[in-house]
């Protein structure tokens, strides 16, 4: 096995999403390269689809929908974004006990729309709710909008693998728990068996493993 580890060399090439990098990503790099050495890993950060014609790119993992009918695509997990507000922002003000009480707060939203309106479909046992408004505050990062969240400003939308921690430490406090966003699906993408590499595929082995050994709930703040 030592012999096989030390055969595995040279540099993989991967696209990740913004939200996904630090919290997902970079701890499955850092269990590949434990068990790979001689591999480098060289991460693009991006939500933009990759060419793999044109771009050396290895692997791109995704979290929107491949419309490219010739790239193979493998699911790695399904998750549902959450609604958080900081305990300060709370304080003095009656949290929201359906989606239609989202009115009269301050809603914080992931984008660049300018003046723009952005809306959330929420569902519960079948019943579909929609909350359409103009944020307070837009960003299109998920960490800086996590920081804006916790600084009060708002009610806003979060990957839960990202804010997790903070919901255990009670800096953030979740929202209307019985009503979901849609699911969010993980995916790893690539120009198919004969381009992958031997870097690729040990890899995607690995994002595999790590995945399937965090569990069910991970993406889920600890819950079905």
């Amino acid at each position: 096995m030592e012999e096989r580890q030390s055969e595995a060399s040279g540099l993989l090439r991967i696209t990740v999403p913004p939200n996904l990098t630090e919290a997902l990503m970079l701890p499955i790099i850092g269990l590949f390269r434990q068990r790979y050495p001689n591999a480098h890993v060289a991460v693009f950060v991006t939500e933009r689809m990759m060419d793999f014609a044109a771009d050396p790119i290895d692997l791109s993992f995704r979290v929107a929908p491949v419309s490219d009918p010739d790239l193979v695509v493998r699911r790695l997990s399904t998750y549902r974004h959450v609604l958080v507000a900081s305990p300060s922002y709370l304080a003095g003000r009656p949290a929201p006990t359906r989606p239609g009480d989202l009115a009269d707060h301050d809603l914080l939203g992931f984008g660049f729309r300018g003046a723009g309106e952005i809306r959330w479909t929420l569902a519960r046992k079948g019943t579909e709710e929609h909350v359409s408004f103009r944020p307070a505050v837009a960003v299109n990062d998920y960490a800086a909008l996590q920081e804006a969240v916790q600084l009060g400003l708002g009610i806003g939308e979060l990957p839960p693998i990202l804010c997790a921690d903070a919901v255990r430490r009670r800096t953030l406090v979740p929202l209307l728990e019985e009503w979901h966003f849609p699911n969010v699906e993980l995916l790893a993408v690539h120009a198919g068996a004969r381009s992958l590499s031997r870097l690729a595929r040990l890899f995607l082995d690995a994002c595999i493993e790590h995945i399937t050994g965090l569990g069910p709930n991970f993406m889920r703040l600890g819950r079905a």
